[in-house]
């Protein structure tokens, strides 16, 4: 039944059992959606002290939820909006200057290094980590999947990065450095000069082919774990490693980090992500 609008009414007016049953009854039962979708002929703001509102903009949304992470069943989708909500995320920088997080424009977030690999490096990740160590809650015999935004800005190359799953996602420890063989792990790496696929499982370090990819432009990588004993990394529609063999177990987090080399030149290192979706298997 669709809204009807209601004629103002004047003292005196004898309202019927028709019209209230149309003006009252049928209108509220429309908006609390009893019979079928309600469509808003504006937006709608949350309260007073919001200065946008959550049909035409986001800031109300922002103001709730600085980081976008629902829970939607068997998936998380997190986002970059607002001001940073550290409780939803691990975020980390080192104690030098240069290792920055910093929001980069709607929707995306900068991670920035600086030129001293033990000290200025920058990462985000999964929320309730406790010195390095994470108790992790994707577990890899329920496939998770890894799918990001990102792109390098800038033309300093001298870094490694990660991006996707693995156990240590803290700020202290080995979650503060890329991870290798001795970590189960699975995502996209980048080791200065080429963007790899790479995996761990604990022993065996595994890397797949090297793809130079562009400067400046957004690039889609994907981390799939189809099961046990199948993982597959693709970036920009390319694969970059199937890997049947030495694959980690257990259960991961998932991390976004950027560590300077020790040959590092002196102008800071910058990758911009985007949005991260995570879904697993029930």
């Amino acid at each position: 039944m669709a809204y009807v609008t209601a004629p103002t009414r004047a003292s005196g007016d004898v309202i019927t059992a028709g019209i209230w049953n149309q003006d009252v009854r049928d209108n509220v039962r429309f908006l609390k959606g009893t019979d079928g979708l309600v469509t808003l002929e504006d937006s709608v703001q949350s309260d007073a002290n919001d200065t946008d509102s959550l049909g035409t903009g986001t800031a109300a949304w922002r103001a709730i939820y600085a980081i976008r992470y629902m829970s939607l069943g068997r998936s998380a989708r997190i986002g970059w909006e607002g001001s940073l909500n550290t409780s939803q995320v691990i975020i980390g920088t080192g104690s030098g200057s240069g290792g920055k997080v910093v929001l980069d424009g709607f929707g995306q977030l900068l991670l920035q290094a600086g030129t001293v690999s033990n000290t200025e490096w920058a990462l985000i990740g999964q929320a309730d980590s406790v010195a390095g160590a994470f108790s992790p809650t994707w577990p890899i015999a329920k496939h998770p999947s890894f799918q990001i935004p990102f792109g390098r800005v800038g033309t300093d190359e001298n870094f490694e990065a990660f991006l996707g799953f693995r156990v240590s996602t803290g700020t202290s420890g080995s979650g503060t450095i890329v991870p290798g063989a001795s970590e189960n792990h699975a995502g996209i790496y980048y080791n200065g000069t080429n963007w790899r696929a790479r995996i761990g499982d604990g022993t065996v370090l595994s890397t797949g082919t090297a793809s130079t990819l562009a400067t400046g432009t957004w690039h889609n990588g994907m981390v799939m774990i189809r099961s046990t004993s199948r993982i597959d990394v693709v970036v920009d529609g390319t694969t970059l490693g199937t890997f049947t063999g030495s694959l980690p177990s257990g259960g991961v987090a998932w991390q976004c980090i950027i560590v300077p080399l020790n040959t590092s030149a002196t102008s800071t290192k910058r990758l911009t992500i985007g949005e991260i979706f995570i879904q697993q298997n029930p």
